[in-house]
């Protein structure tokens, strides 16, 4: 049975509580019939026709456990910075901010096919001199552009397989893809998609020279990590003393619904925003890092009181309807003011946040890793837990 549409409160909805979620297209929707027809309609100046290329790392996970952050950072960045500019240099554009180890361009339909197949095998070409490698998926169809980011099922469909089945190295195209390129060259068939051989080709690339994709730090930040030598610990202890601080990271990841129109998992997410600014409304000593309506992360100087910001925010959001956990987890992390007025923020404890809420069959829990899990207990009964994720494990108490 489908779950209820969780609906915000429309009549002093901001956009501030939206996110990136349009408040027209929420109001809009609401007031509407909510039928196909409508749908369509509401969602057609939105619509877009193009290729979607994502990318995703390779072994980052053991790489992150033997690394510092900042050396770290420098060396997921690079793959990025090839990616980007030989993406841009045809014409293609990012989408959203690249805050993890994965990217995401659109490219207009105009741009041919093979030529965007062929920058992106150039682009593996020049990564594959770095520490970092990644897998490139592509994909053509249709998609909705809204807030910054791309929706619709084609566009989940080529994320989720480039983060679950490319391996390092690899580019990787669908079968509509693969029916616009001449004379291809396939290695393997994975599900739907085609693994393409292209060891070989040595296909001349144009390579632009902005290199500086949507980052989530700052330009002083990445110019840093560009020149720094990991053997200089100097340099390393001068980035750290600009921006690492220790906080304890209070994750809230909403599952949303699978199957739900695009317009009601907006609707949805908007509401999801709700509970976090609405739980944060009175409370001062926390920095809101950002929510979309899956995510919120919020930083607090505390253990004790990152521990009940993260029980209740679990209480209001299963109150309104949600299924969601918590993830809190307490260490050194990077803070950035970015040039648009947000912010962002990396680090080992945002990563293990995220693993102990995300990386579990278990809903409407609140996760608390070793590091927070005395402060937890002081709050109420909670039993241990272990999570094995990426050959790392991780452990704490649960309630």
């Amino acid at each position: 049975m489908a779950r209820p549409l969780i609906i915000p409160s429309l009549a002093d909805l901001s956009q501030d509580i939206a996110g990136s979620i349009p408040v027209d297209l929420v109001t809009s929707w609401m007031a509407s019939g909510r039928d196909n027809a409508a749908h369509a309609t509401i969602l057609e100046p939105y619509r877009r026709h193009g290729t979607v290329v994502c990318s995703d790392s390779a072994g980052l996970s053991k790489l992150s456990a033997a690394r510092p952050l900042v050396e770290v950072m420098k060396l997921v960045s690079e793959p990025k910075e090839a990616i980007y500019a030989h993406g841009v240099a045809i014409g293609g554009r990012a989408v959203g901010v690249w805050a993890a180890d994965n990217t995401q361009m659109f490219y207009h339909d105009t741009i041919d096919a093979g030529a965007i197949v062929r920058q992106m095998i150039a682009a593996q070409r020049a990564i594959a001199t770095k520490t970092v490698q990644v897998g490139i998926g592509i994909d053509i169809g249709t998609v909705y552009e809204i807030g910054g980011g791309l929706y619709g099922s084609e566009a989940d469909a080529i994320e989720g397989f480039t983060e679950e089945e490319t391996r390092a190295g690899e580019v990787v195209v669908s079968e509509d893809m693969l029916a616009l390129l001449r004379e291809p060259r396939v290695k393997e068939q994975r599900g739907s998609m085609y693994v393409l051989e292209h060891e070989t080709h040595n296909h001349a690339a144009a390579i632009a020279e902005d290199y500086r994709y949507p980052a989530p730090f700052d330009r002083a930040f990445h110019d840093a990590i560009r020149a720094l030598d990991p053997s200089d610990s100097a340099a390393l202890d001068a980035i750290n003393a600009r921006y690492a601080k220790e906080k304890t990271i209070v994750l809230l990841r909403t599952f949303l619904p699978h199957g739900a129109r695009l317009l009601d998992e907006c609707v949805t997410r908007v509401a999801a925003n709700e509970v976090v600014h609405r739980v944060l409304a009175d409370d001062r000593h926390r920095c809101l890092v950002k929510s979309n309506g899956a995510l919120a992360i919020i930083a607090t100087d505390d253990a004790l009181h990152g521990a009940d910001l993260g029980k209740r925010l679990l209480k209001e959001a299963r109150e309104k309807g949600f299924d969601a956990n918590v993830g809190v987890a307490r260490g050194d992390v990077l803070m950035f003011d970015l040039e648009d007025g947000t912010r962002d923020i990396a680090g080992a404890p945002v990563n293990v946040a995220s693993k102990i809420a995300e990386d579990t069959d278990e809903r409407g829990r609140a996760f608390f890793e070793a590091s927070v899990a005395e402060a937890a207990a002081r709050l109420g009964p909670c039993e241990a837990f272990k999570i094995g994720k990426s050959g790392l494990e991780i452990h704490g108490v649960k309630c």
